[in-house]
């Protein structure tokens, strides 16, 4: 211990004043200067934000835009009783490049729904009256179930009633629409209820 202590008291008398003191400090001014342009170089925010934040701030934190939704990314679905109206639908939907499956009426397409083909709608295209089970029971249905919670319904019907209007919004559907209709009209209410950009 005294061959220590007396070696390093040689060693301070013998270097020049100072010269371990400003060692020192220049490497610790070398090393937080070198941190600082790394952290500035991977990090934008740098030189506005506290350096524990720069440290502890992840890729992740960072939120990306979202992305647009494409009308191919969404699936519709038809039920009316009228293969005339089934076409029209299925025609100007998929030509704006929805995914489109339809049937003529309510007890087929819950079949489906509920069979192991099965894909949950975005929106429906319902008819009020169907054969068997008509279009306010259907759309009950639907509502009931928890897997069709984030569905859109609407009704397309030549039914024109306030208490027509108000037993289908009793039912869940977002939207009432009458026949005779036009496409453009199919076509941009689909579109809104879904959130896409207009045509």
């Amino acid at each position: 211990m005294f061959h220590k202590i007396s070696l390093s008291r040689e060693l301070a008398e013998t270097a020049p004043p100072g010269t371990q003191r400003t060692s020192l400090t220049q490497r610790r001014a070398d090393l937080s200067a070198n941190s600082s342009q790394t952290t500035s170089r991977g990090n934008p925010w740098a030189r506005s934000s506290p350096a524990y934040l720069i440290q502890t701030q992840s890729p992740q934190a960072v939120q990306m835009p979202l992305q647009p939704v494409h009308p191919s990314q969404k699936f519709i679905l038809v039920i009316d009783d009228s293969p005339t109206v089934r076409k029209i639908l299925e025609t100007c939907l998929r030509r704006e490049s929805f995914q489109v499956e339809s049937f003529h009426d309510g007890i087929e397409a819950i079949r489906w729904l509920i069979g192991p083909q099965a894909r949950i709608p975005d929106l429906v295209w319902l008819d009020i009256g169907l054969p068997k089970m008509d279009g306010y029971e259907v759309a009950q249905y639907l509502k009931s179930r928890p897997q069709f919670s984030k569905t859109v319904v609407v009704m397309l019907t030549r039914r024109d009633g306030v208490i027509d209007r108000l037993k289908g919004r009793l039912v869940g559907a977002k939207a009432y629409m009458t026949k005779p209709f036009k496409t453009q009209d199919i076509v941009s209410v689909t579109r809104s209820l879904l959130g896409l950009a207009p045509c």
